[in-house]
């Protein structure tokens, strides 16, 4: 997690909230708010699935965790740490996910193509591909 960021995002939704920008730049940093977090939480449910926090709070497993506490589907797990992993492998794409830039949902396309191609071919696109993902 990028602090400075993160914290930059949060401002730019701040400033929408107060009225300083159009309704539609608001939606717009709203979104990349709530893209920006989902980032941070990924980085987080992988932090406590390794280190097995949850299990100090009674839990066996880091799913049931998840649909307990967060009340969420706990497939939400696996979802967060296929993204973790992934991201682990492409800093571009991290970067760009914690900026906002590429959502959390645009991941699993690089998880499928790390299952399914040369990592190293992956990490050579990794630009390109973040520009198809960012391009309207």
């Amino acid at each position: 997690m990028d602090a400075p960021v993160v914290i930059d995002t949060l401002r730019a939704a701040a400033k929408a909230v107060s009225g300083g920008v159009s309704d539609l730049d608001a939606l717009r940093a709203f979104q990349t708010v709530i893209d920006s977090m989902a980032a941070c939480q990924v980085e987080v449910a992988a932090r406590v699935a390794e280190s097995r926090e949850f299990e100090y709070e009674g839990y066996s497993t880091f799913r049931s965790w998840v649909r307990a506490e967060l009340r969420t589907d706990p497939g939400q797990a696996r979802v967060w740490a296929s993204t973790s992993r992934t991201l682990k492998q492409l800093p571009e794409l991290a970067k760009a996910v914690e900026a906002g830039m590429v959502r959390v949902e645009q991941v699993k396309c690089w998880t499928y193509a790390l299952k399914r191609m040369e990592h190293d071919a992956v990490r050579g696109c990794q630009a390109a591909m973040i520009r198809l993902a960012t391009t309207d």
